[in-house]
């Protein structure tokens, strides 16, 4: 009878329900129909509505915010240590000890055979003018005369690679120097500023300082962040504070209103090539006036890298000083207060005070006995702080942070306990390629002009090994200054693995021993001229190096035939 009636009712509802209309499709889901062919241009897109981006261009969307963003940069730099060791590890890696400097002359230009003498005096005769002025004991290239070219070109880098995002320096000349009077003087790029009362986009003439402290006009035509264009865009002059900003003292005060336009290359030459200023950045888009430093991107990762170190560092201490703690069940005084009355409730927390300040703590036999409150109980602190969420934590937000400049987890934090081999080799790969591109934007805005103006005043002094018919220095400047400029090299992580794999390279040809040197950070001749010279040393010792498949295989023979006793 009841399977009767269940049935009936199963009958009842599918009739009913197709006797209702059927439901519209749209009365259920609302299908996603974007207004535009492409989402990312949709005004209603409901991921992005609200967001109002900028259509400026590069100056307008940086030039406003710039001095606030490098302000908070520093800050993060000179109190994140995360921050601050990726300024030194791109630095170790861009600049090490500075630059070493491989001529390698254009052999059409001088009509010279590459493999002749008079080929290898000339590059020999360009290295050693760089190398006499690069290498001055007293620091007599530097302006100041307070660093040598290794630390103003470290300085240089770091202004780049840093919170400027830009390096600046002033290619000036010492008429009354005994040795080279060509000098470079490092500056702060908060001090290329505009001219007090000049907004920027502004034009007109301007007074620019020559050489020998002799002053011409110029028409600028535009004028922004300091730099002075002409109708064509091309920079023409820089205007430089005498002082920075926001210096201490009188110089603070007047170095807000006093500067002076340096042109883009020197006038009172034989030609117009001699550079005066090197302005290093990298231009992200066209028409970009001043540097972005890469830490704009990660600036949000650092700061909340260091909440949270600051957060966890004082958690973890409360949690150690805290060794243990009484409960109770008469611990919440407003249900004390409704079970005894207000005035006994305080009584007994009066008296529980004054138990623990005359006899919280005895002694049996010598020994500490903590005697607690009746109806207390004394509770250790074993709790523990998870140990794996909160590395997990720091390794995103570190890889996050890292990944602008160029890092990854284990160059920016500097562990690789759990890395591979293979994995920590194409992590340094991955972080060289970067490199490769900071030194090139290093070594074509600042190194190979400075070595240009260098090298020309070489040249005037009869320095270079030139041949005759050969074009000036003046006319044909990049066959002088072409080389290699050799930085910092790549350390082997597998000593064995790499040595190995560079040996099968130069016997495959594919790839010179120079070039190997070069991975290294060395100047080839100069090891090559070790060698020989600590052959020497080893022939009047009465020694001799052996093969060390030889010797292994010998060692391995003695071994054989004389066991160890």
């Amino acid at each position: 009878m009841s399977n009767a009636i269940a049935r009936q009712r199963v009958r009842k509802r599918r009739a009913d329900a197709s006797a209702r209309p059927a439901p519209k499709a749209d009365s259920l889901m609302v299908n996603r129909r974007p207004s535009r062919a492409h989402a990312a241009g949709d005004p209603f897109d409901t991921q992005f509505a609200g967001s109002f981006n900028s259509h400026g261009s590069s100056d307008a969307d940086w030039l406003g915010d710039r001095l606030t963003a490098i302000a908070r940069i520093r800050d993060v730099i000179r109190n994140e240590p995360l921050a601050a060791s990726g300024v030194e590890q791109k630095l170790s890696l861009l600049v090490g000890e500075g630059w070493q400097f491989q001529s390698a002359p254009d052999a059409d230009v001088f009509d010279l055979d590459p493999a002749s003498e008079e080929y290898e005096a000339l590059a020999r005769s360009i290295e050693k003018a760089w190398r006499r002025w690069a290498s001055d004991p007293l620091a007599r290239n530097d302006w100041e005369e307070r660093l040598p070219w290794d630390l103003q070109l470290d300085l240089l880098a770091r202004n780049y690679i840093g919170a400027e995002g830009e390096g600046l320096a002033l290619v000036l000349f010492d008429a009354e120097s005994e040795t080279f009077g060509t000098r470079l003087q490092v500056v702060d790029p908060d001090r290329l500023a505009q001219p007090a009362g000049w907004p920027d986009g502004a034009g007109g003439e301007i007074e620019i300082e020559g050489q020998g402290g002799a002053t011409y006009t110029a028409q600028a035509s535009d004028c922004r962040a300091g730099i002075a264009r002409d109708e064509r865009g091309r920079p023409i002059a820089y205007h430089i504070l005498d002082a920075h900003p926001h210096d201490i003292g009188l110089a603070g005060v007047m170095g807000q209103f006093a500067g002076r336009w340096y042109p883009v290359r020197t006038p009172g030459f034989e030609t117009d090539t001699r550079p005066c200023v090197l302005h290093v950045m990298k231009q992200r888009r066209a028409g970009q006036s001043r540097g972005i430093s890469d830490f704009v991107a990660a600036l949000g990762a650092y700061a909340a890298f260091r909440d949270m170190g600051e957060a966890e560092r004082r958690a973890r201490i409360i949690n150690a000083l805290v060794v243990a703690q009484y409960t109770s069940a008469m611990s919440d005084p407003e249900a004390l207060a409704e079970i005894l009355g207000t005035e006994n409730a305080d009584g007994v927390l009066a008296n529980r005070v004054q138990y623990y300040e005359e006899y919280g703590v005895g002694t049996v036999a010598g020994s500490r006995v903590i005697q607690p409150y009746p109806g207390d109980k004394l509770e250790w602190n074993s709790e523990t702080r998870s140990a794996n969420e909160w590395v997990d934590a720091m390794s995103f937000l570190a890889l996050q942070a890292g990944m602008p400049l160029g890092l990854g987890y284990s160059m920016a934090t500097r562990d690789f306990s759990r890395t591979t081999f293979s994995s920590a080799r194409t992590e340094i790969n991955d972080a060289f390629r970067a490199i490769k591109r900071e030194r090139s934007v290093i070594r074509l805005h600042a190194v190979r002009p400075l070595r240009l103006a260098v090298l020309q005043e070489a040249y005037d002094r009869g320095e270079l090994a030139v041949p005759p018919g050969a074009p000036s220095i003046w006319d044909a400047p990049a066959a002088y200054i072409a080389g290699q400029d050799i930085g910092p090299g790549r350390e082997y992580v597998d000593p064995v693995k790499e040595a190995t794999g560079d040996r099968m390279e130069v016997e495959n040809l594919s790839a010179a021993p120079s070039d190997i040197a070069a991975r290294r950070g060395q100047n080839f001749d100069d090891v090559v001229a070790r060698s020989a010279r600590d052959n020497r040393a080893i022939q009047r010792a009465g020694l001799q190096l052996g093969d060390i498949g030889t010797m292994a295989a010998a060692a391995s023979g003695r071994d054989e035939e004389e066991p160890p006793r």
